[in-house]
């Protein structure tokens, strides 16, 4: 960045960096304090605004409020400039006192003297003046120390004492004094809005000679009120506005976008007026004499063709001469001469611009400097012809009939210089007298910025694959990549890249740290991660493996700020072009052949995309051209529907069968014969549900058979084979299959409840009750490991902890299951001879109400019976539960035969998938173990 360019708001001007200075001793703050500002009357110039006309005015509601921002300035031929600031406040919360308290000026004291007019506070209808008890504290904060430069610019620090809510605070003061750099020409940019907080009114006002130069203005006429006057030798020109909202900073807004709330004026007539200005200042290195020693280095630097030769210029300004820029006074634009920026070896954009075109003259290379803007680019047109407009420099270059725009500050560039020269700038303006108007400068749309490789590697299906990533980067990224990479933020950068893969790939484990290499002749730089991808693929509906395809630099670079609504333009991605390619080989044939392919464009990009498959290779690719600055916030709806329509072109899904077509073949067959068993009643298979559960049961043995489940689809379906073992009655190994899955995958809920109820089944009722309690301390709302745990208390004799077991999960079952946890809490009561046992009801509902009935004695166990079997399909498992149920009851009551009959009846059903086959066979083997 151009040295003295630097700006503390997104709109406004940097000087242009420096001249050789001795840093001063600091002063003690007394003492600097005392020589900094003087205490004097308003000018008689000043036209005054009084509290009360502006303290009724509209506002918006804040703890701090500013009733009046003014700010006026007098152009006195011969005196130079007079700024008169006055601002009044209202403090109208607690939260407003600290900062209403505290007053800050900023001034450069080389050419600016401070005076102070009035000081004081309104309390209740009264002035109080602070002005005798001022206490002005001089600070040098250097805040632009970290950009590697210095501006000798003063703070004076006030704080006013005795401050209450409802105070109107009052500070009036003078900053006196030109820069000398713009040869007595008036030029300023002032904001009507402020970030500290909202504002009733504001003045901007310009007394100007009526023989003067003409002033040219830039502002928002639909947010300011324009007076002008003649007033005798002067004109006098006022810019007003009212009930103005506090500055807020919206997301990933260019400088441009906030032009509405700045006023431009400039005494230069023209652009070509401001060329013939900025001429002036590179004349120590265009037209004076040059110094022996610049002489000496120049020849130094002499190559075999004039290409070589001004590539040696550049690398050695860039890398000879380290970036530090001294902005005091007229240093904010005037450069050092060539040859003590020689001397010194330091310098900032002003000065090694200098240094390059007095190196390049001599060795008979052409050469000019180029006044650019490195936040308004292309919008620099639309300022008025002003120095202001500009807050970088840089040479552009003739040579060997080719131009080159280069920036000397670059100092990271390597390369030849087709890739080192600066793209993308918008517009300049040359510092030649014969300049007129701005030029274009070179586009940078064709430029690469940015291109990506992910190559993602399955050595077998049952490993987590490893991803091999590759960013390279191009011209300014691959130069801010390297200071990165080199200095303190080199975690930073690690961070940056391996954060955006987590994003979109959760299992993404970084191996090892970054790691960058020079992309050899070029000026880019490949940066390489590699992960390993946990978890990659997911089960889909027990069926595929599914795995993310996903772009991440692409979607970074296009990513969508937060809001759905805009008042400020979005700044975009630099213009040029970005790629990225994911690339996953698989060890086998898993894949259809497939390839489409698409492009959208629209005002601001050009879009394009590939998606490819072979048998064992999925690719996508997917190209950005950024083709604009900025979006208007008045397209920002339609740009951001269009780009939420692009996301899935940046992303897709890769789906692989979880077995070999091969295997699918034999399964086929085997699920035929099951079925023509079953249907030729060869089969001990007895309903419908048992039949659906061997069949599946096949289909999962295939898949595990497979050799293509990584770790946790393999545990989800190992346990789901054992919900298919347990509906057949195989208990001990769905067990088996159970303890397999949780081997893997120890605490997965799911799991947990389907062993659970295997334990359960089995009669291991501890075991069913150590794994209900860990699903019921996961989610205490788990109702089916409730009912499990409830029945594991049941069986082994605890009635009162089954009861309450039973009673939570008739608080969160949903009907109709809740009836089998009210009838399981009515017979927890009855074993605990609860004479008040009841059995609720849930209404004139289809099963289990006739169930219910009979267990309450309201319908005969025949009626409940023909109730049961009014569906053929479901009447096997009906009977199944009425049976069980009357059985239990019948042997609380001590009717022991009814009981075993009851319970043999349930046998007789062969529905081993219901729970409460394998509850009544044990209720009936203890029946009989009682009866021997």
């Amino acid at each position: 960045m151009v040295a003295g360019l630097s700006m503390s708001l997104p709109i406004g001007a940097q000087p242009l960096g420096g001249v050789d200075v001795v840093l001063p001793q600091p002063a003690r703050r007394d003492e600097r304090a005392a020589a900094s500002y003087r205490l004097t009357p308003r000018p008689s110039w000043v036209r005054e605004v009084r509290l009360d006309e502006v303290d009724a005015l509209p506002i918006t509601p804040a703890a701090l409020q500013l009733l009046a921002q003014d700010h006026q300035v007098q152009l006195a031929p011969g005196a130079g400039e007079a700024h008169y600031h006055h601002e009044i406040r209202r403090v109208q919360e607690r939260a407003g006192l600290e900062r209403g308290a505290q007053w800050e000026i900023e001034f450069d004291p080389s050419f600016q003297q401070l005076q102070i007019h009035r000081f004081a506070v309104w309390r209740q209808g009264q002035r109080i003046d602070h002005l005798p008890r001022l206490k002005v504290q001089m600070l040098q904060r250097e805040t632009q120390l970290e950009q590697q430069i210095y501006d000798g610019r003063l703070t004076a620090s006030i704080i006013q004492d005795d401050v209450r809510v409802g105070d109107r605070l009052e500070l009036a003061y003078s900053l006196v004094g030109s820069n000398p750099v713009f040869a007595g020409r008036f030029v300023e940019q002032e904001w009507s809005a402020t970030p500290r907080g909202p504002l009733a009114w504001v003045r901007y006002r310009v007394l100007s000679p009526a023989d003067g130069p003409a002033l040219n203005w830039r502002f928002d006429p639909a947010r300011y009120t324009l007076r002008r006057d003649v007033q005798g030798a002067w004109i006098d020109t006022t810019l007003e506005r009212r009930n103005v909202p506090v500055l807020g900073w919206e997301a990933n807004a260019p400088s441009s976008a906030y032009a509405d709330e700045q006023i431009d004026v400039s005494q230069f007539t023209d652009w070509a007026a401001v060329a013939r200005w900025a001429e002036q200042l590179f004349a120590s290195a265009q037209q004076a004499p040059l110094a022996a020693a610049v002489q000496q280095q120049a020849e130094l630097l002499r190559r075999d063709t004039p290409e070589h030769t001004v590539a040696a210029v550049l690398d050695f300004v860039q890398g000879q001469i380290r970036y530090f820029g001294t902005e005091v006074g007229i240093g904010s634009h005037l450069p050092a001469p060539p040859e003590r920026v020689l001397s010194q070896r330091f310098g900032d954009c002003k000065d090694k611009v200098s240094l390059s075109l007095a190196l390049l003259r001599h060795l008979g290379v052409a050469a000019v400097p180029v006044l650019v803007s490195l936040t308004q680019r292309h919008d620099v047109a639309t300022e008025p012809p002003t120095p202001l407009a500009f807050n970088h420099v840089v040479v552009q270059v003739h040579a060997a009939g080719q131009r080159w725009v280069l920036d000397p500050t670059r100092s990271q560039q390597t390369g030849p210089l087709a890739e080192r020269a600066s793209l993308g700038l918008g517009r300049g303006l040359l510092a030649q007298a014969d300049a007129t108007t701005l030029i274009e400068l070179p586009d940078a749309r064709q430029t690469p910025r940015m291109m990506a490789q992910d190559v993602l590697r399955f050595v077998s299906f049952a490993q987590d694959p490893q991803l091999a990533v590759t960013w390279r980067y191009h011209g300014e990224m691959a130069e801010s990549v390297r200071v990165m990479h080199a200095g303190e933020n080199r975690a930073d950068l690690e961070r940056f890249i391996a954060g955006e893969y987590a994003r979109n790939y959760p299992g993404a484990v970084l191996q090892g740290p970054i790691e960058l290499e020079e992309v050899a002749g070029h000026n880019a730089v490949d940066v390489k991660l590699n992960f390993v991808l946990e978890n990659y693929f997911k089960l889909h509906d027990d069926k595929l493996l599914r795995g993310d395809m996903v772009l991440p630099s692409l979607m970074m670079a296009l990513r969508l700020p937060d809001p759905s609504l805009r008042s400020r333009a979005l700044q975009l991605s630099p213009a040029g072009q970005y790629r990225h390619t994911l690339r996953l080989e698989f060890p086998e044939d898993v894949l259809s052949p497939i390839a489409n392919q698409g492009e959208d464009r629209n005002d601001f990009l050009h879009v394009r995309w590939a998606h490819r498959l072979t048998s064992r290779v999925a690719e996508i690719e997917g190209d950005v051209q950024v083709t604009a600055e900025a979006v208007p916030a008045a397209a920002w709806s339609a740009y951001r529907d269009g780009l939420l329509k692009l996301w899935p072109r940046f992303s897709g899904m890769v789906s692989i069968n979880t077995v070999a077509p091969t295997q699918a073949t034999l399964l086929g067959q085997k699920a035929e014969r099951l079925l023509a068993e079953v249907k030729q009643r060869r089969s001990p298979l007895a309903t419908q549900m048992q039949v659906a559960a061997a069949v599946q049961l096949l289909v999962f043995d295939a898949q595990l058979d497979s050799q293509r489940l990584p770790a946790q689809p393999r545990a989800r379906l190992l346990a789901r084979r054992a919900v298919q073992l347990n509906s057949l009655g195989r208990e001990e190994e769905a067990a088996q299959a159970l303890a397999q899955s949780l081997a893997l995958s120890p605490d997965d809920t799911d799991t947990l409840e389907t062993a659970a109820l295997n334990a359960n089944l089995r009669g291991r009722q501890e075991e069913a009750l150590a794994h209900a309690d860990r699903v019921l301390q996961a989610n205490p709302l788990a109702y089916w490991a409730r009912m499990t745990r409830g029945r594991a208390h049941y069986e082994l004799g605890r009635y009162a902890e089954a009861r309450d077991d039973f009673g939570l999960a008739v608080q969160h079952m949903p009907e109709p299951n809740r009836g089998y946890a009210m009838i399981w809490q009515y017979l927890s009561q009855r074993r605990l001879g609860q004479p008040d046992a009841t059995l609720g009801s849930l209404g004139d509902g289809d099963w289990p109400m006739p169930l219910m009935k009979a267990l309450r004695g309201e319908i005969s166990e025949a009626q409940a019976r023909r109730a049961a079997q009014q569906r053929k399909d479901l009447a096997p498992g009906r009977l199944c539960e009425l049976a069980y149920y009357l059985g239990e009851l019948r042997a609380i009551e001590g009717d022991t035969r009814s009981a075993q009959r009851l319970f043999q009846q349930v046998l007789q059903t062969r529905v081993t998938e219901f729970v409460e086959f394998p509850l009544a066979r044990r209720s009936l083997d203890r029946l009989h173990s009682r009866a021997r």
